[in-house]
């Protein structure tokens, strides 16, 4: 087995196996392999019953003998920190229903509002919407009180992260929409919203339709008149979530005519046409064709212009959107690296090879007159680099970044320039993920380097692994630290970017409960303990059923409600 192959871990599709089969087909043993960021796998949630074990388990600790005041003083320091850097990323109040009631605590389990609202939503930053007796709606603020008073909407309810507000008018019912913190984006004068996902909004405003954005812009309108339908419909490309507004498109079908918009400023980047338009990813659309002997009609969107339009291949589709190279697949399934600024190919020589990846295309050729091969490193602009000596591993860069053999069992990476990272030759190598780090080793020891070259964990674990990806990066944006999983003889345990231990290696295994909060399951002997990653610390809390779920800023076990820190705030009725 390659030090870098998956671990047999059991599949989505066995979610009814017991917790127990579940954890023992996972082979603990020296020679177990590296996990990569899709080896951890979540868990489903059905955790069978296990004892409590005999004793409590700590991390491990260095003993250091003190004078006894400071002893006090660490020790009340390290309770305040504790308590301080336990909590959740929000400390907004919980729901509790009571008798079909719902009230409110905070994360310390004081009652803020008893259960006396027959509807009540959780609260999102800082608001719940609850409803009175007499079916009002009323917005409470963080303290429990009443913010807007009961009655004063018609209606209101959370769409995204905005929400839609309805009011008596001198016109009527109208709508509006609103900010998280209640403030008007728009006045209230829309017959209709609704919410069209992606942060996109359908209105209806007497005569006329359209689509909010998200700051509660009008970026397109049109007239209505009896005769038509008023049916409209918006599907957005799916793109990388850090792009702006201004490079998010999307297709609008009004009634039986369809057109690609921006959706920043609502301007049309395609004419009208009664032929629908289909939305792929990364901002590709295509007509399908009429009849099986004609491709389809693609086309590729880029800075609010059409950068390709085209039937003169089967499939078309944009892996890297800055990249501005677009893939054409033929009947045959040949390639064309289509450069988007002028349309024309890039592997034009047929006596190169030609590969793609991360938005950079691999020319190989040979210098016969050296008996060398010869790589150039080309984007949508130039050249970028080239090199000579050495041979790539598997022809693809990978964030910015090509897996090289420098010579035999010796590996590396060269960027785009056609430089090697650093000084190192490694026995083994990942390629490097989104987040810009690679795991690397030298005689079995292994440890993570990034994308500067710098070796940011020192090689010197028996194993070291990638955390899923939307975990890293909430750890990474809200907690301040990049962490990866490393092995210790056969237990895991948890180590930053700044090579420092947060959490020893002391588990038998590791899983996730959620990818969207610091919480994560651990096996410990016998016994299933949950750790808040956040802080590094293991929570008081003996599993006993496999009814765990993870919130914003508690955990419900049961009926049993704890907070980050692992105090049970309050069991349900």
């Amino acid at each position: 087995m390659n030090e870098f192959d998956s671990i047999p871990f059991s599949s989505n599709d066995d979610q009814n196996n017991s917790i127990d089969d579940f954890f023992s087909e996972i082979p603990f043993d020296n020679s177990i392999a590296p996990l990569s960021n899709e080896n951890i796998l979540i868990l489903d949630n059905r955790i069978k019953d296990i004892p409590a074990k005999n004793s409590k388990v700590t991390f491990k600790r260095t003993s250091i003998i003190l004078p006894v005041i400071a002893f006090v003083f660490v020790s009340i320091l390290g309770m305040y920190l504790f308590i301080n850097y336990s909590k959740a990323e929000t400390d907004d109040l919980i729901r509790i229903e009571e008798n079909k009631k719902f009230g409110y605590i905070d994360t310390e389990g004081t009652i803020v509002t008893r259960a006396k609202y027959p509807y009540g939503t959780e609260f999102y930053k800082g608001y719940a919407i609850v409803k009175n007796n007499n079916n009002l709606y009323g917005i409470l603020n963080g303290k429990g009180v009443v913010e807007i008073p009961f009655g004063n909407f018609y209606y209101i309810g959370l769409f995204g992260n905005r929400y839609i507000a309805s009011k008596i008018t001198n016109e009527g019912l109208k709508q509006a929409l609103l900010d998280y913190k209640l403030d008007e984006l728009t006045s209230y004068k829309y017959d209709s919203l609704s919410y069209a996902k992606n942060g996109m909004y359908l209105f209806t405003r007497g005569e006329t339709m359209g689509i909010l954005n998200r700051e509660g812009k009008e970026i397109y309108s049109f007239m209505v008149d009896e005769v038509d339908d008023r049916n409209i419909d918006i599907e957005i490309s799916d793109v990388d979530e850090d792009l702006p507004l201004s490079e998010r498109y999307a297709k609008v079908k009004v009634n039986n005519s369809s057109t690609i918009i921006n959706l920043a400023t609502g301007k049309e980047i395609y004419n009208y046409t009664l032929k629908d338009i289909k939305v792929l990813k990364n901002n590709v659309f295509y007509i399908k064709a009429d009849n099986k002997e004609e491709n389809s009609t693609y086309i590729v969107i880029n800075n609010s212009q059409v950068k390709l339009k085209t039937n003169s291949y089967k499939r078309v589709r944009v892996d890297d959107y800055s990249s501005l190279i677009a893939i054409g697949i033929d009947d045959d399934t040949n390639l064309t690296y289509i450069n988007l600024t002028n349309q024309k190919p890039i592997n034009d020589n047929t006596n190169n090879d030609y590969y793609y990846g991360n938005g950079l295309v691999l020319e190989k050729s040979h210098d016969f007159s050296a008996d060398k091969d010869v790589y150039n490193i080309i984007s949508s602009k130039k050249i970028e680099g080239s090199f000579t000596n050495y041979k790539p591993v598997n022809n693809t860069f990978y964030n910015n970044l090509l897996k090289v053999e420098l010579y035999e069992g010796k590996y590396n990476f060269i960027d785009k320039k056609g430089t090697i990272l650093n000084d190192s030759a490694y026995d083994e190598a990942t390629e490097f993920n989104k987040n810009g780090y690679a795991i690397v080793s030298n005689d079995k020891n292994y440890g993570i380097i990034n994308n500067n070259g710098k070796e940011v964990v020192k090689l010197s674990h028996l194993y070291i692994g990638f955390l899923d990806e939307d975990l890293f990066k909430l750890l990474s944006e809200t907690y301040k630290k990049d962490l990866f999983i490393y092995q210790d003889k056969n237990t895991y345990g948890f180590i930053n970017s700044k090579d420092n231990i947060e959490i020893e290696a002391i588990y038998d295994d590791v899983k996730y409960v959620t990818d969207k909060y610091p919480i994560i399951l651990a096996k410990y002997s016998n016994d299933l303990l949950l750790v808040n990653l956040a802080i590094g610390k293991e929570l008081p809390i003996r599993l006993k059923s496999d009814n765990i779920k993870i919130k914003s800023n508690y955990i419900v076990i049961d009926n049993n409600y704890y907070n980050y820190s692992g105090k049970l705030i309050y069991t349900a009725k």
